[in-house]
């Protein structure tokens, strides 16, 4: 692991680590607005939405759950284009983020220490006599919310490759990809990780109520392995593939469990 913040003086090409280029520089203008245009995009798209919604068809949208689906794919999807559009195009954007591919063995690793925490975790909870509380904070994920089973078919679609596709390849962009780099510019490693691993378990515990304060030590811990092996492969890659297959897993054994009833 690197112990000093990467160079972005334009001295060099190269990473000192392994001969990579250096990305573009991550500045916190453009992090700042990238969001602030996020978070504007959002309330406009969504108000939008539910304008014409009412007005088309105002039987459908009176349906919270509904609406709330398309609604919320929405917010990933504006995610996903201002970081892209505020970081200078796909393939600026790309090399900010960090999304670049890596040998396969990289997976592999990511993959079994991932589990592993995962695993550790469960138990952790288990032995703490906080087991049954933790199902059921799973169950509320695996159902969006509660949404799943009373939505139609197609926003039972669109909630569920939200969930499996949009959600995490947004999330680590903006997680790993755009916050994890600009403060790690700024900071070492362990101390980057640590600090991220809390602010990715506030906003997705707390503040974006994930299941709610029960699961801010399971989402720290998954932040920590997220920002470790975000550190270690200089990817976001892996952390999307680890993110997909994690939310996929969820949402199946849940369906499984309760067919969404």
């Amino acid at each position: 692991m690197r112990h000093t913040a990467p160079s972005h003086t334009g001295q060099s090409g190269e990473d000192s680590r392994v001969g990579r280029r250096d990305p573009p520089r991550l500045t916190g203008a453009k992090l700042g607005a990238a969001i602030v245009a996020w978070i504007l995009g959002s309330v406009a798209i969504g108000g939008f939405t539910l304008l014409v919604a009412r007005a088309a068809a105002p039987a459908w949208a009176a349906n919270t759950n509904e609406i709330a689906t398309v609604i919320v794919a929405e917010v990933y999807a504006i995610l996903i284009i201002a970081l892209v559009g505020f970081l200078g195009g796909a393939k600026n954007a790309f090399r900010a983020l960090r999304v670049r591919l890596v040998p396969a063995r990289a997976f592999v690793v990511a993959f079994g220490i991932f589990a592993v925490a995962v695993i550790v975790g469960n138990l952790a909870y288990a032995l703490a006599g906080a087991g049954d509380a933790l199902v059921k904070s799973y169950l509320l994920i695996g159902t969006d919310g509660g949404r799943l089973g009373v939505i139609g078919p197609v926003t039972t679609l669109l909630s569920v490759g939200r969930a499996c596709v949009l959600a995490p390849i947004g999330e680590e962009l903006l997680f790993r990809g755009a916050i994890y780099g600009w403060s790690r510019s700024r900071l070492s490693a362990w101390p980057a990780i640590v600090v991220n691993s809390v602010f990715w378990a506030a906003v997705s515990g707390g503040i974006g109520g994930s299941g709610g304060l029960l699961l801010i030590p399971m989402f720290m811990l998954n932040g920590f392995m997220l920002n470790w092996i975000r550190e270690r492969t200089d990817s976001t890659v892996p952390g999307m593939a680890l993110h997909m297959v994690h939310n996929i897993a969820v949402v199946i054994a849940v369906f499984l469990i309760t067919g969404w009833r």
